[in-house]
């Protein structure tokens, strides 16, 4: 039998850590969802409020009107096109949480084993960091670190992969956790860089999209929501690696993530 140790606690912090950003994110979104559609209805509401201040002889403030108008009109757009803008900017986010996590495993690995013995760090000159403050040294090792694995893999899965491989967290991903992830990388890339408008670039690397150059991106809810389970599956698929590697038996834990994935 497989000896079972305790996960260290540095090693979990990053996915627990990971698990409450995604958890407010979820909560944010449905919030932000809810005011719009709410905001869609100031007008109405002033009215009511008039029509009730009347019999009380008094007046709601006629700018306050206005501004609820152009609230309501701004709302409505996003409301007409399915909450796409909220749809992009949670991607976005969804996307860097995942970099965090990556980040912040690879960070502790840093701090708490005999990382210098790996290959890929002794082409590194560690020694010019040693005058860093230590979040500073720990942050510049991991981006020279991040550089020297992956280059060349451009965003999406193979560059999370090249960047944790070294510390021993390699797995095979689903396919359809592979196409989202790297989907989603193209989507963020576009909407930061692009402001969502569609380039031949986009096209070549996510035709299944079916966007036309130069068209503006909408971002659905089942876009969005098949790149929340993607990056959820690839947290849940680490933390399965950290738990093999802790000693837990590999056909449990396979059992275990058929039976419980999203």
């Amino acid at each position: 039998m497989d000896k079972k140790n305790e996960i260290p606690n540095w090693e979990l912090e990053p996915y627990q850590e990971f698990g409450t950003d995604i958890r407010n994110l979820y909560n944010y979104f449905n919030q932000f969802k809810n005011c719009i559609t709410f905001n869609s209805n100031l007008p109405q509401l002033f009215d009511v409020l008039n029509e009730a201040a009347s019999l009380i002889d008094t007046e709601v403030d006629s700018l306050d009107r206005d501004s609820a108008q152009t609230t309501a009109d701004f709302a409505q757009i996003e409301l007409e096109n399915d909450f796409s803008f909220i749809h992009g900017q949670w991607s976005i986010l969804l996307y860097t949480n995942l970099e965090a996590l990556v980040k912040k495993l690879v960070i502790n690995n840093i701090i708490h084993t005999d990382f210098e013995e790996l290959d890929v760090f002794k082409k590194i000159k560690l020694g010019k960091f040693s005058d860093l403050s230590l979040p500073m040294r720990y942050d510049s090792i991991y981006r020279h670190y991040e550089f020297k694995v992956s280059s060349g893999k451009g965003y999406g899965i193979k560059r999370f992969e090249a960047i944790l491989r070294p510390f021993g967290y390699d797995w095979e991903s689903r396919d359809i956790t592979c196409e989202k992830i790297n989907e989603l990388a193209q989507v963020r890339n576009l909407l930061l860089h692009r402001n969502g408008v569609v380039d031949s670039s986009f096209i070549e690397k996510c035709p299944w999209l079916k966007f036309s150059q130069r068209e503006k991106i909408n971002v659905s809810y089942e876009m969005y929501l098949s790149y929340f389970r993607a990056i959820t599956d690839f947290a849940v698929c680490l933390r399965h690696r950290i738990r093999e590697r802790n000693g837990e038996n590999i056909e449990l834990i396979k059992n275990e993530y058929e039976k419980n994935f999203i």
